[in-house]
């Protein structure tokens, strides 16, 4: 089975209404996609094959971050990627030395951050991933985000950030709720509107 067969195999799966990835493959390629997928190996070899094809699903998904209209407007948020079940943390071994333990408003977790900055289209414009540690308003995360955007970007008080002044200069206008302990930035009323509105 080639790379590129993988990857289709990989992206689909995010479009079959499946929720468990095994028995999708299973399942769906042995009956639905087996004329389309004639080489067909078991899950298990199959899996093998996912970690080969990690760097070309990496590199794609940038080309289409690439590829995305630059409108001005854009919306930046984090999503946890749970590794394992919290009670088998300790047993863990896959993401052992990347996966760390984070919070966000729905609990504790051990894994990765996906970030992720859209347009108002909801193209995807810029991605990168961190482990569960790392807070949503890290200056180095904001700054790989945010290269050679400009525009307003909308997000949750999270992402309020000591580096807002950089952004500003760069062009970058991020748009947040304050917390208590942050002084206000003033904002021009149609922009106060637009944010009350995308909440």
């Amino acid at each position: 089975m080639s790379i590129s067969e993988v990857l289709t195999l990989i992206i689909f799966y995010q479009y079959s209404g499946y929720k468990c990835f095994e028995y999708y493959y299973e399942d769906m390629m042995a009956h639905d996609l087996r004329t389309y997928f004639p080489r067909q190996v078991g899950y298990r070899r199959f899996l093998q094959l996912i970690t080969k094809a990690v760097p070309h699903l990496y590199v794609f998904a940038k080309w289409r971050c690439l590829n995305s209209e630059t409108t001005g407007t854009y919306f930046v948020d984090s999503k946890k990627l749970p590794v394992c079940h919290n009670r088998r943390i300790h047993q863990h071994q896959v993401f052992r030395g990347l996966a760390e333990r984070g919070y966000t408003s729905t609990g504790w977790f051990y894994g990765l951050k996906l970030h992720l900055i859209i347009n108002n289209l909801g193209q995807a414009m810029n991605f990168t991933g961190t482990p569960g540690n790392v807070a949503d308003a890290n200056a180095g995360v904001l700054r790989a985000l945010f290269a050679k955007l400009t525009g307003n970007c909308y997000g949750d008080k999270r992402y309020s950030s000591s580096i807002f002044a950089e952004l500003y200069e760069q062009g970058i206008k991020l748009v947040t709720r304050i917390r208590k302990s942050m002084k206000n930035k003033l904002m021009p009323l149609k922009e106060n509107m637009r944010y009350s509105n995308a909440e």
